[in-house]
């Protein structure tokens, strides 16, 4: 059977290890045939880091564990993948102007999560922070939440947006939140939390307020798919 790779960026990875819910990614990677692909640069971000920050020091401690099973695969880019890291990295960082300066939204982790999904021929990549996923999906609306926040308008080049989607190219995204569920549908929370559809809920609004960027609207969606 073919084995699915799913790329993570270490802000899906740090909310489901930070809710003690890492035993989830072994549950998926053995009942669906999935591998979870980090880069380098997320190693950096979620475990080398952090480890010198006592207040993320344990979580950065979980999270060394975890790449180290099965479920994981930790790659570095090849020289193809860095140059592309850059390129997206340079284009995501000046869609969005104010008063002539560009506004930098994409962080270096982000950027390389994305160049990998070539290299290791990856189905999708899992990214909680809103921001870097809008970029791409919904650059128009983001544009208004930016102009909204910063209270005056924000521009978009749409040269580099054009580059940037010509770049990644058709990525499909997921979020911490859709791998709790269909953990949850697989019955791989089942042993600590039930099977009650308010457990996944319950879970499911602890990865909200955990980071994940997720609406009522599409919890209530969540839970009521599985009722």
């Amino acid at each position: 059977m073919m084995v699915t790779r799913m790329v993570l960026d270490s802000s899906t990875l740090i909310c489901i290890s930070e809710k003690g819910l890492s035993y989830v990614f072994e549950g998926l990677a053995s009942r669906k045939n999935l591998k979870f692909v980090i880069p380098q640069e997320v190693i950096q971000e979620s475990v080398n880091t952090p480890m010198d920050i006592k207040r993320f020091e344990l979580n950065a401690l979980r999270i060394k564990k975890l790449v180290s099973g099965s479920a994981f695969e930790v790659v570095s880019l090849d020289a193809d993948s860095h140059h592309l890291t850059q390129e997206i990295l340079e284009a995501s960082n000046r869609v969005y102007w104010i008063g002539g300066n560009p506004l930098h939204l994409m962080h270096l982790g982000e950027s390389a999560t994305l160049a990998l999904l070539r290299q290791v021929d990856a189905h999708a990549v899992g990214i909680d922070e809103r921001t870097a996923r809008m970029i791409i999906e919904s650059p128009q609306r983001l544009r208004e939440i930016l102009s909204a926040r910063n209270e005056v308008n924000v521009d978009i080049d749409q040269g580099e947006l054009s580059r940037l989607k010509k770049l990644v190219g058709d990525v499909r995204f997921f979020r911490s939140i859709e791998l709790i569920a269909l953990a949850f549908q697989e019955g791989i929370l089942e042993q600590e939390l039930g099977t009650d559809p308010e457990a996944l809920s319950a879970t499911l609004y602890a990865l909200k307020y955990g980071g994940c960027a997720v609406s009522e609207k599409e919890i209530n969606e969540f839970v009521g798919s599985m009722k």
